[in-house]
């Protein structure tokens, strides 16, 4: 007959053996001599750990806060993994254009909050604060006319407060406010109440428009444009000081069509016998030439003088912008190229110094400066007729790609480089 030994807990020996008492168990019926066996021997050596001696509640409540973080680590792992399958890495430096995507990601963060800080969930994306709450704003399907709803945040501005400024923006009455003065104006009447960085989103949502109609003509973008060398000039006078304060005038004759320097004259005076012998400095440097001449209305240009000469060679002097739209414009760009590119980087002395800086610049301007305007020609070479798809660049392309080929073949390839 098998006899079935029952194996006790090992507390309930330890407890037995201390007390000395055979009846502290009576309930379980323990054999008396296994009792006496557990007073009388000595208690072996029980291997244990410091955990299993912790009280029940101790326990459960540890084993809450694994749990609660078993949970989290889960839901952060699925949100990550699923924002990744979404949008790739590195959220934070991509542009997110699809909305339904937004909203699939927003629907899954605020779902993953019940378990886990809306902050630990953000900085595990690498997603700022600032954006959620703007796709939040965006994936929303309010019917408000600002997404931001007033029940939420009662201080807001209203829709009523919108349409008032919306109206004062766009009031005729006030067109000829600036939007700066409107938004003070609106504030001393106590119409609004708002800051002014507030006053300028609304307006620029709203697409607020002033209700401003030009009457005068825009000026033309374009200057005016000649169709060949001669016909076209353009004659002013600029001021530059040498370094002792005195003044220098340059004056200069540009031709339209080819931007070439035609004739320049740099002196302490101006006036119309300077003007006039420049003009006839132009007309020798150019042969049966008969162009409508363009300045603006100063006195060194428009004076009878100047009147006379051109009487004399039945020319006609332009005054830009009075007997034309156009402006001045091509010779003014001559002089501001001439003056930041070149002279000002320059010590000017004096007169001397001035005039030798002026005809150096005058001489590259002509002959050696290639310019867009001009298909890649020289003024001098468009003002001589010359075809810019004949222009002799000086580049055997086929010996110079095999000179960077074999110069980038002598470099030593580095450990990185798979070369």
């Amino acid at each position: 007959m098998n006899h079935t030994y029952k194996t006790y807990d090992h507390r309930i020996k330890i407890l037995v053996h201390q007390s000395k008492n055979p009846n502290l168990f009576s309930d379980l019926n323990i054999p008396k001599s296994t009792i006496r066996t557990w007073i009388k021997k000595p208690l072996s050596n029980i291997v244990t750990h410091p955990s299993l001696d912790k009280p029940d509640k101790e326990l459960i409540a540890e084993n809450s806060i694994l749990r609660k973080k078993l949970i989290e680590n889960t839901t952060l792992s699925n949100i990550a993994i699923f924002t990744f399958r979404l949008f790739g890495f590195q959220i934070q430096f991509r542009k997110l254009k699809d909305l339904e995507s937004k909203k699939t990601l927003i629907s899954k963060i605020k779902e993953s909050t019940q378990t886990i800080p809306l902050k630990d969930i953000l900085e595990t994306l690498s997603l700022s604060p600032q954006r959620f709450k703007f796709w939040s704003k965006e994936s929303t399907d309010c019917k408000l006319e600002e997404k931001t709803c007033q029940k939420l945040r009662p201080t807001k501005i209203s829709s009523d407060e919108v349409h008032s400024i919306v109206s004062i923006a766009s009031d005729k009455k006030y067109s000829h406010f600036s939007l700066t003065s409107l938004f003070l104006y609106s504030k001393r009447q106590g119409w609004i109440n708002l800051s002014i960085s507030s006053w300028f989103r609304i307006i620029k949502t709203n697409d607020v428009q002033r209700g401003l109609k030009r009457k005068y003509k825009l000026k033309n973008r374009q200057g005016i444009r000649a169709l060949k060398p001669n016909q076209i000039w353009h004659l002013d006078l600029s001021i530059i000081k040498t370094i002792t304060g005195q003044r220098i005038y340059i004056q200069a004759i540009i031709d339209n069509f080819s931007r070439i320097i035609l004739a320049h004259h740099v002196s302490t005076r101006y006036g119309g016998k300077s003007t006039t012998g420049l003009i006839k400095q132009a007309f020798e440097n150019s042969q049966n030439a008969n162009p409508q001449i363009i300045t603006d209305g100063g006195s060194e240009n428009d004076n009878h003088q100047v009147h006379e000469y051109l009487q004399t060679i039945k020319a006609k002097l332009t005054i830009a912008g009075i007997d034309i739209d156009y402006s001045n414009s091509m010779i003014e760009s001559f002089f501001h190229r001439l003056k930041n590119r070149y002279l000002y980087s320059l010590n000017l002395k004096d007169l001397k110094a001035v005039k030798k800086y002026v005809d150096f610049f005058v001489e590259e301007q002509n002959n050696r400066i290639p310019m867009l305007g001009l298909g890649g020609l020289t003024p001098f070479e468009a003002f001589n007729g010359e075809d810019p798809s004949e222009v002799n660049i000086k580049v055997d392309i086929q010996k110079m790609r095999e000179q960077r080929i074999a110069q980038n073949d002598k470099i030593t390839a580095c450990s990185i480089c798979p070369c």
